[in-house]
Formats: structure tokens, C-alpha cells, sequence
């Protein structure tokens, strides 16, 4: 029943891009050491700048290069945020919601084409109420 949640209440706030807007992407932080707060420097989950992939260290440089990120990463994708030094990316399809920060604000964008492959790839499901 996944599909009809997001076909009733989601997809049509979905775009492909959106400015301030948080759209909660969280499976991969990737983040600059200099976009870094003290906090994220000494966590566990911080990922050294070293060991990620050049798509993914250019992804923090714009939208469109988190975007490229998201798409290199694998078909499990759907979704990437982005602000200067940061670029977050989703397997899981959220809206989120708005970012209206005065010194800085999320850019929002999703994979449209992975979603609909998603939508597409689940059986209907029929409930049977009377059993």
C-alpha cells in the first residue's frame, strides 16, 4: 500500500528539483571536513574524505554534482539534498519539508524515473475485508 500513500498524498509535491526544501535524505551523509561541525568531526558515523569516491566528494561542490552522486551511487537512489559542502543521499522516497533558513538553505531533488520503476515494480494490493 506503499504506491497508494504515494500516489495520494506525495507524488504531486514531488519534483525533480526543489529549492529550499528539506526532503530528509539520510542513507549517506557526505560532508565536506570544511562544512563539518566540530560534533560531526569526531562521530563515529563521519566518513573519511579519503576513502569516498571522487563523484562522491565532487557532490558536495553544487546541486547538479549531488545529483550525479545519487545517480552514480546505484538504482537504490531515489533522492539527495544538497547545501554548500554538503550532499545527503536516499534509498527511501520522502517529502520533507520546507528549509527557510536565513544563511543557508537545503536544495531538494529526486530521481522521478526510479520512483515511477519503484511505483511499477509493486503488485496491486487487493484487501479482502470478509475472509
Amino acid at each position: 500500500m506503499w504506491r497508494d500513500i504515494y500516489q495520494k498524498y506525495i507524488a504531486e509535491h514531488v519534483q525533480a528539483n526543489r529549492t529550499t526544501w528539506n526532503n530528509l535524505s539520510n542513507s549517506k551523509k557526505i560532508i565536506a571536513e570544511y562544512a563539518a561541525t566540530e560534533d560531526e568531526l569526531n562521530s563515529d558515523w563521519f566518513q573519511k574524505w579519503d576513502s569516498l569516491q571522487d563523484y562522491e566528494q565532487k557532490g558536495v561542490e553544487s546541486f547538479d554534482d549531488c545529483a550525479h552522486a545519487c545517480n552514480e551511487h546505484g538504482d537504490d537512489c531515489v533522492q539527495w539534498q544538497w547545501e554548500h559542502g554538503r550532499c545527503y543521499l536516499s534509498t527511501e522516497v520522502r517529502l520533507g519539508m520546507t528549509d527557510d533558513r536565513e544563511e543557508s538553505s537545503w536544495e531538494s531533488g529526486w530521481n522521478l524515473e526510479r520512483i515511477e520503476h519503484r511505483l511499477s515494480a509493486r503488485e496491486p494490493c487487493y484487501l479482502r475485508w470478509n475472509d
